[in-house]
């Protein structure tokens, strides 16, 4: 009883915030564009109109992405063992293929499971895998480039920090 009571001055204080929202959102500029930028600029403007600063909200935004990239990497055996192939060099080319064969014994002597259901047993999982976590992966400073030369496609795995 009491929501129903509240609700049309809930309803018309939302319509409030977000008719001074979509008149803040066209004067929002952010020095660098976040994943999602749409999403970083509707979300700054609706921390200003409701009183908030625009760049507590990027802070909050910027952390919850932070804390779901290392969830993200540490829940992928194949992430990992991408960051632990990457740590000592800048780069590294090859195919899928070639790729999965040099993190199978990486993995063992990490003491990574390659028998679980994570591990990819084929190529073609890994490149899946690899696509799930790609964005994550590449928060952490390694970016991962697909090219195709006819039927045969090679990876390119770079350090960009």
């Amino acid at each position: 009883r009491s929501f129903e009571a509240e609700r049309p001055r809930l309803l018309g204080s939302a319509l409030d915030v977000l008719s001074q929202a979509m008149r803040l959102r066209q004067r929002v500029h952010l020095n660098r564009s976040p994943r999602m930028v749409d999403f970083a600029h509707w979300g700054y403007a609706i921390a200003q109109a409701l009183g908030h600063s625009g760049d507590e909200f990027l802070a909050a935004y910027e952390g919850n992405a932070q804390a779901r990239d290392e969830e993200a990497l540490q829940a992928s055996p194949v992430a990992a063992m991408v960051i632990e192939l990457m740590d000592r060099r800048k780069e590294w080319e090859g195919t899928v293929t070639e790729l999965l064969a040099e993190l199978i014994p990486l993995a063992q002597r990490q003491s990574v499971s390659t028998k679980s259901q994570e591990w990819p047993r084929a190529p073609h999982i890994l490149r899946r895998r690899l696509n799930e976590v790609r964005p994550n992966l590449a928060a952490v400073g390694i970016e991962i480039v697909t090219r195709r030369d006819g039927r045969q496609r090679t990876l390119t795995i770079l350090k960009t920090s």
